[in-house]
């Protein structure tokens, strides 16, 4: 038998204290996982128009969170990964098909932030609970996503290790 998939229950609060700043700790995120088939730890909390995350992968290349499905189809992705310059970077991409995604032409991703700690790669960003075109995140319905990493190309390459959870907003 496998390991069990994540899903996060996050609450809704009035005041958020998460910022993708590059540093995760204190009382920052009201969540705090590790999802048991890839490592990574998540981190969530949540206001009324935003949804705010940090990742802390078991690795030290890229890392990524796709929401909206259970597969890379259709989710709207969220990467760190080393750019042209070796800089950690976070983007916005929209997975094309079950293997293929590409940057996301009309990103919503508000602020995002990536760096190396520990020989592991971190990522925050805040997104809006409206992510895209007819897809948010609402109270009390569970929303699919999907997590990647790779143990150690900071370049897009194909994962290590992958999973699909879900998360639900609870007022």
């Amino acid at each position: 038998m496998g390991a069990e998939r994540t899903h996060l229950n996050i609450p809704v609060r009035p005041v958020i204290q998460a910022r993708a700043d590059g540093a995760v700790g204190g009382d920052e995120y009201a969540v705090r996982a590790t999802d048991a088939v890839t490592g990574i730890e998540i981190f969530a909390s949540a206001d009324s128009a935003n949804l705010y995350l940090a990742l802390r992968s078991p690795g030290a290349g890229w890392l990524s969170i796709g929401l909206g499905t259970s597969g890379m189809n259709g989710a709207v992705m969220v990467i760190a990964h080393r750019g042209g310059q070796g800089t950690w970077t976070v983007e916005e991409h929209l997975g094309r098909s079950f293997f293929r995604h590409g940057r996301n032409e009309r990103p919503r991703l508000l602020a995002g932030a990536a760096w190396q700690e520990g020989g592991r790669t971190v990522m925050e960003f805040a997104i809006p609970r409206r992510y895209a075109e007819g897809k948010s995140i609402s109270a009390g319905t569970a929303t699919p996503f999907i997590l990647a990493f790779h143990k150690d190309k900071g370049s897009l390459s194909k994962h290590t290790r992958k999973t699909s959870g879900t998360l639900t907003l609870a007022n």
